[in-house]
């Protein structure tokens, strides 16, 4: 990554992810809240949605990424257990083995509210290095058969928004 030089201000920006730019993985299926475009994942099951993000070109470089999860429910009560797997990718990196980092995020779960659950950061230390383009293959779903997970209801993943320290 070419880093620019003295000079520049830094400032937070941000990349969505909306459910119409995801793709189905595991027993996920397309669907609307509201007017939203939003994927269900059931209770009881791990289901799960693909995304792909080129690494910004604006990105400043030993920075964390910042991942945001919006969703809501189909009810009230009990906890979801959500997580985001990400794969970094850039040229020469084996996909098989390439670095991956699973978080997961424990979120109450309000009845048909839009919702955000709590922020989950990949550290700087696992972009560093890499030839452009940079890209993150995204995992991201539910893993309701969780201990953790107690809610009897399914929950909608409406999009994914993507912080990230940019040169402005």
């Amino acid at each position: 990554m070419k880093v620019p030089t003295d000079g520049y201000r830094q400032a937070w920006r941000e990349q969505v992810i909306y459910a119409n730019d995801m793709t189905e993985g595991s027993g996920a299926s397309l669907t609307a809240i509201g007017v939203s475009p939003a994927w269900q994942v059931d209770n009881a099951a791990d289901h799960h949605v693909y995304c792909d993000l080129k690494l910004p070109i604006d990105y400043v470089p030993l920075t964390p990424l910042l991942f945001k999860l919006v969703y809501c429910t189909a009810g009230g009560g009990g906890n979801i257990v959500f997580y985001i797997k990400v794969l970094v990718a850039s040229h020469g990196v084996d996909l098989t083995t390439a670095t991956s980092s699973m978080f997961t995020i424990g979120v109450g779960s309000p009845e048909n509210i839009q919702n955000i659950a709590p922020t989950v950061t990949l550290q700087a230390t696992e972009l560093d290095g890499l030839i452009d383009p940079v890209e993150l293959q995204l995992n991201v779903g539910r893993e309701g058969a969780h201990a953790l997970d107690t809610s009897a209801n399914n929950a909608y993943i409406m999009k994914l928004i993507v912080e990230y320290m940019a040169y402005v």
